[in-house]
């Protein structure tokens, strides 16, 4: 498949000019950047997040070390169907690390923002009561975040819906 077709009739090129550039829409690749070099040795599984939502697992090939804009390119490889990607879309990629979280794990639906853009989460206090409690969280993959903070044991977490409860003032 043809990705950028830089020519036209008559043109003049010189030798190792571009002309086309040939991508193969089977064998998708990912790329990213990281800030931390020790990132690589720790990954153990990797997902692509669509701006849709559409979640595709990754497979991590290895990282470059020259640094493009002060951070180190990682590459993937798309593992499962990457039908109706593009060249270039952007695409946000979550790697799983073998380092263990303690907290609680939460769909990524059940947390919503303040007015001032932090994590909060709305908890059941009584029958048809609900409180905002703010959150300190981290992702772990496209769909699940863990509350590192800011919930207490026992506490029944509004995870559906929560946007709407978030509008309600």
């Amino acid at each position: 498949m043809v990705s950028v077709a830089s020519l036209s009739a008559g043109q003049v090129v010189e030798a190792r000019q571009i002309l086309v550039e040939i991508i193969n829409p089977a064998a998708w690749w990912a790329e990213a950047l990281t800030f931390d070099p020790a990132l690589a040795s720790q990954i153990s599984a990797a997902v692509a997040q669509t701006l849709e939502g559409r979640t595709l697992p990754l497979r991590f090939l290895g990282m470059g070390f020259q640094r493009r804009s002060q951070g180190l390119p990682m590459q993937f490889q798309v593992t499962g169907d990457g039908q109706g990607l593009s060249a270039g879309q952007p695409v946000r990629i979550l790697v799983q690390t073998r380092e263990r979280l303690s907290g609680v794990a939460l769909p990524r639906d059940a947390i919503t923002r303040t007015d001032g853009g932090e994590s909060q989460v709305w908890v059941q206090t009584v029958a048809e009561r609900f409180a905002a409690r703010p959150v300190r969280v981290q992702a772990v993959d496209g769909a699940t975040v863990v509350a590192l903070a800011g919930l207490q044991p026992g506490e029944r977490v509004v995870t559906v819906g929560a946007s709407l409860l978030a509008q309600v003032r």
